[in-house]
């Protein structure tokens, strides 16, 4: 398969006649319009990087729910060598707060029409790989959409794989009062109705074929630890523990990770960065 520029115009009218020849081609599909990724990744909740050339993979890179400056330099050094690996990216932000679990409002107004949107993106592009990523709070809409589309592989840092009741209460009495996980659990569980509520190990557990799932996170950190374990018996993951480490990027004195880096290029693209 190839683009299909027709369809991918029907999907995001702001898409150019022709397809980016030189440099990668920007889209914010919140907004409908072309836009300089290296400026302007705070506005929008979901931007296309199309990648020139002859791509065969889609990465759907799930980011955190904040809307501030962190979110955006996350973006651009983290995760920065995805933007120049040879794939197209797909950026996904839910700034409601649910943790991705009534979708992205800039695609579709539900989590499985946001499924179809992403599905339909696929075919457009003609590729014939999707893989995902993200961190932290981005990491349940990674799992989601990885099942949702059948993805290949994901790759997720410190991943929050729970938004449940019985995980948080099974816990309760190990965590404080103060706990700030479990203080932003009380407030969150009213707003997410039971039959949403997100469970990372049963999304993947229920996948036909299972993702490849590589899963990096600080020992030493009690809620990334539980996180991470939650997924340890599912099919296709394997837990790889930092235990020095106690910052959830792991690094807390640069967002530049050659860690991510590497990943990005041995394992989620499987071409090593040369």
């Amino acid at each position: 398969m190839s683009l299909d520029l027709d369809a991918l115009r029907r999907l995001i009218p702001a898409t150019p006649a022709g397809p980016p020849t030189d440099a990668s081609l920007w889209l914010d599909i919140e907004h409908g319009n072309t836009f300089d990724g290296h400026a302007e990744l705070r506005r929008t909740s979901a931007f296309l990087c199309l990648h020139p050339g002859e791509v065969k993979t889609l990465v759907i890179l799930c980011r955190p729910s904040t809307n501030d400056n962190s979110t955006y330099l996350l973006t651009r050094q983290f995760w920065g060598s995805l933007f120049n690996a040879g794939a197209h990216v797909l950026g996904l932000q839910d700034r409601s707060g649910l943790y991705f679990s009534a979708g992205v409002p800039a695609l579709a107004p539900s989590l499985a029409g946001s499924i179809r949107w992403v599905t339909q993106l696929v075919q457009a592009l003609g590729v014939d790989t999707v893989v995902t990523a993200g961190s932290s709070a981005g990491a349940p809409g990674a799992l989601t959409f990885a099942a949702g589309l059948g993805a290949q592989r994901c790759l997720l840092f410190s991943p929050v794989t729970s938004v449940e009741e019985p995980f948080y209460a099974r816990r309760a009495d190990r965590t404080s009062a103060d706990d700030t996980v479990s203080r932003r659990w009380k407030r969150l569980q009213p707003q997410i109705p039971v039959d949403r509520q997100f469970c990372g190990a049963r999304l993947l557990k229920a996948m036909a074929k299972p993702a490849e799932l590589r899963v990096h996170y600080p020992d030493r950190r009690y809620w990334d630890r539980e996180w991470a374990e939650l997924l340890g018996d599912a099919p296709g993951v394997t837990l790889v523990p930092h235990e020095t480490a106690e910052h959830a990027l792991l690094d807390r004195h640069s967002l530049k990770s050659a860690l991510a880096t590497a990943e990005v290029h041995g394992f989620l693209l499987g071409k090593p960065a040369t």
